[in-house]
C-alpha cells in the first residue's frame, strides 16, 4: 500500500484538519451519489430494514437493542451487535423507510474510519504525509465498496471506527500511563464486541503489538493490568449475550484453524488488495483464483526482503491482524448457505493490517528521476482506484444491477440460476433443450420438466449466443435468449433483450407474461403486476399469468383482486394451490366480519 519514498504529496496536504478534511471530502465525492439509490438489493437490506422496521422506527428501541439478535430472529441467533442496529435506528429516524438515510450513514461511517486510521498511522510514527497517502489508498479502494455502497456491508467501516481509537488509547496508555487512556480504550473495546464479536481478538493483538513493537516485557505491571480490564469488559459482554440467548461464537483455536483449512480463500482476499479487477459479490470457494494471492504474497516477501529495516515483530502482528480479523469470514455456524459464500466488506478491518504491514517498509531511495515522477504516479493511482469504486457501486443499485453482478463474479455458485421453467418457452428453446438431452442417460436422469443444471444453462447459453452472432437473431431466438439470460442470473442483459422482443413482438403475451416474472423474481411487484396484466388483456385466458396475479394481490393484502384471479386461474385451467384459495377465502371474511 505504500510507494517508496517520502514525497508522494505535499507534505501541507497532510498538516493540521486538513487531511480529516480531504478524507470527509473524499469519501463524499467518490460515494454521495449512493443516497441517491432509492430501491432496496433485496441482499439482506430489505430485511434489515423494511421487515424489521417496527424494531428499529423510534429511539426508545435503543435499550431494548442490547438484548435482541441484529436480525430480532428472538432466541439463538448467533449476530449480536447491537451498535450495528442502534446505526439503523438512527437512519430511520433521518428517512424512514426511505433508503437515502440509510446510504448517508455508510458514507459518514467510511469517511470516519478513514480519519480514524490516518489517526492511528499517526501514533504509530509513520510520518503524516506516508500515512496521509496510504489512508487515501485505502479509502478509495474498490475493494472496499461493498461495505460502503451495501447497505448491509455498513458493520465492518462500524467496527473500524471503535477499533481503531481502541488502539490508538491502547498505545497513548503504553507511552503515558495516564489512566484516561486506559479507561477509554476499555470502554471502546467493549464498544467493538458490541459492535462485531471478531472484536475479542484485540487482546491477542495489543498484548503482541506491546511485547513485539513496542519491546516491552510481556508480564509486565501495564499488562497485567490491561488482562484484568479485558476480561472484565469480555465477561460483561458474555454475560449480555447469555441474557439475550445468543448461539455461542467460535473459539480462537477455531479461527486460526479455518484460516489454516481456508488458505486459498485467505490468499484470494489478499489478492483483492493489490489486483482489484476480480472482485466479486459473494462468490462460493470455487470461483476464487489463488494465483493473484500467490504472486500477491510473493511480493509482500520480497519486498519485505528488500526493506533496510527488517521489522519482524511487526510484520508479524500485520500478519496476525489480517488473519485473526478474516477469520470470521470462514465462519458458518448455521449452515445457511452451502457452499460458503464470502463477501468482500469482511476485507475492510484486516486491510488496515496490511496497510501497517507496507508503511513498516523502508526500500531503497529511488533516484532523482523516479522521485520526480513519485507523485504524479501516485495520483494516478488515486483517480483509477476511485474511478473503478465509482463504477463498482452502481452494481449495489437494486436487485436487478446486484444480481446481475453476483451472477457473473459467481458462475459456480447453484443458488445464482433460476429454474427457465417458470417463464413460457418458445418452441426454438425447447428444441434446443431437447437437443442437449439426447442421450438415453441423460433423458432417464432429467424427466420431463425437471429444472436445467447450472452447466447446462451455461452451454444453453453459449449455443443460443453463438447463433445470434451468426445473424440467426429472430425475434424467437432473441425471446429464447433472454429467457436464458434470466437463469444464468444475467437480469440487465435479459432485460434489455426483452424490451428488444417487445419492439418486434408487441403482440404476444407470452413475452410480457414472462417479463413479469423476471420482474417479480427481482422484487418488483408493480412491474410484474403491469406486464401480468397486459398480458392478460391481449390472452384472456392465460391461467398462469391469473394465478400469478392471484398470489401477488394476496401477498399486497388485496384479497378482492387475488379471489378474482384464483377464480380465474382455475376457470382456465391452473392448479391453484388449495391452501392459497382457503387463505384468500379466510382473509376475505375476516374483512366482511370488520
Amino acid at each position: 500500500m505504500r510507494l517508496p519514498g517520502t514525497t508522494e504529496l505535499p507534505l501541507w496536504l497532510a498538516t493540521s484538519w486538513r487531511p480529516y478534511a480531504l478524507l470527509l471530502l473524499t469519501s463524499a465525492g467518490l460515494y454521495g451519489h449512493i443516497i441517491t439509490f432509492t430501491e432496496y438489493t433485496y441482499f439482506d437490506d430489505y430485511i434489515l430494514i423494511a421487515r424489521n422496521f417496527s424494531h428499529i422506527d423510534e429511539l426508545s428501541d435503543i435499550p431494548r437493542e442490547m438484548f435482541e439478535d441484529a436480525g430480532h430472529q428472538g432466541q439463538g441467533g448467533n449476530l449480536y451487535r447491537p451498535l450495528l442496529t442502534i446505526t439503523f435506528i438512527l437512519s430511520a429516524q433521518l428517512s424512514g423507510l426511505e433508503l437515502w438515510g440509510y446510504h448517508l450513514v455508510n458514507v459518514l461511517l467510511h469517511a470516519v474510519a478513514c480519519m480514524l486510521l490516518f489517526a492511528t498511522l499517526h501514533v504509530m510514527r509513520f510520518g503524516r504525509v506516508r500515512s496521509f497517502t496510504a489512508t487515501l489508498l485505502f479509502c478509495v479502494h474498490p475493494a472496499l465498496t461493498q461495505a460502503v455502497a451495501w447497505i448491509s456491508g455498513r458493520n465492518d467501516p462500524l467496527l473500524a471506527v471503535f477499533l481503531l481509537p481502541t488502539f490508538i488509547t491502547y498505545i497513548k496508555f503504553l507511552r503515558s500511563e495516564q489512566p484516561l487512556w486506559y479507561v477509554l480504550s476499555l470502554l471502546l473495546f467493549f464498544c467493538s464486541l458490541l459492535t462485531k464479536e471478531t472484536a475479542v481478538a484485540f487482546p491477542f493483538l495489543a498484548l503482541a503489538f506491546s511485547a513485539g513493537v513496542e519491546k516491552g516485557p510481556l508480564l509486565s505491571r501495564q499488562n497485567v493490568l490491561w488482562i484484568i480490564g479485558w476480561a472484565v469488559v469480555i465477561l460483561n459482554w458474555q454475560l449480555m449475550r447469555d441474557v439475550a440467548q445468543m448461539a455461542p461464537i467460535g473459539s480462537l483455536w477455531y479461527a486460526i484453524k479455518t484460516i489454516l483449512s481456508h488458505w486459498s480463500v485467505a490468499c484470494a482476499f489478499y489478492a483483492k488488495i493489490f489486483w482489484p479487477f476480480d472482485l466479486a459479490f459473494a462468490p462460493v470457494e470455487q470461483d476464487l483464483s489463488i494465483v493473484a494471492g500467490v504472486l500477491s504474497l510473493a511480493g509482500t516477501v520480497a519486498l519485505f526482503l528488500l526493506s533496510k529495516d527488517r521489522h519482524w515483530e511487526l510484520a508479524a502482528f500485520c500478519i496476525l491482524w489480517f488473519g485473526l480479523f478474516l477469520a470470521p469470514t470462514f465462519f458458518h455456524h448455521d449452515k445457511l448457505f452451502f457452499p460458503p459464500k464470502f463477501y468482500e466488506h469482511r476485507l475492510y478491518v484486516p486491510m488496515i493490517g496490511v496497510v501497517i504491514l507496507f508503511l513498516s517498509l523502508k526500500l531503497p531511495e529511488w533516484g532523482p528521476r523516479a522521485q520526480s515522477i513519485l507523485a504524479p504516479a501516485t495520483v494516478l493511482l488515486l483517480i483509477g482506484l476511485a474511478g473503478m469504486s465509482w463504477t463498482h457501486s452502481f452494481d449495489y443499485k437494486n436487485s436487478i444491477t446486484l444480481r446481475e453482478y453476483a451472477a457473473r463474479t459467481s458462475p459456480n455458485d447453484e443458488t445464482q440460476y433460476t429454474p427457465l421453467q417458470r417463464m413460457h418457452l418458445p418452441a426454438v428453446l425447447k428444441v434446443e433443450i431437447d437437443r442437449m438431452r439426447l442421450a438415453p442417460a441423460e433423458k432417464l436422469s432429467h424427466p420431463q420438466g425437471e429444472n436445467l443444471t447450472p452447466e447446462e444453462i451455461r452451454n444453453l447459453l453459449a449455443v443460443l449466443e453463438e447463433r445470434s452472432l451468426r445473424g440467426q437473431a429472430s425475434a424467437e431466438l432473441k425471446h429464447a435468449l433472454a429467457i436464458t439470460y434470466f437463469g444464468r442470473g444475467f437480469l440487465i442483459r435479459a432485460v434489455d433483450t426483452f424490451e428488444q422482443v417487445l419492439e418486434d413482438e408487441k403482440g404476444d403475451p407470452h413475452v410480457r407474461f414472462n417479463l413479469g416474472v423476471l420482474y417479480y423474481d427481482a422484487h418488483m411487484p408493480e412491474k410484474a403486476q403491469q406486464y401480468w396484466k397486459e398480458a392478460i388483456q391481449l390472452e384472456p385466458t392465460m391461467a398462469d399469468a391469473h394465478h400469478n396475479l392471484c398470489f401477488l394481490y394476496y401477498e399486497e393484502g388485496k384479497y378482492e383482486q387475488a379471489w378474482k384471479h384464483c377464480e380465474k386461474a382455475m376457470e382456465f385451467g391452473a392448479k391453484v394451490p388449495p391452501d392459497l384459495m382457503r387463505e384468500v377465502r379466510s382473509r376475505l371474511q375476516e374483512k366482511v366480519i370488520r
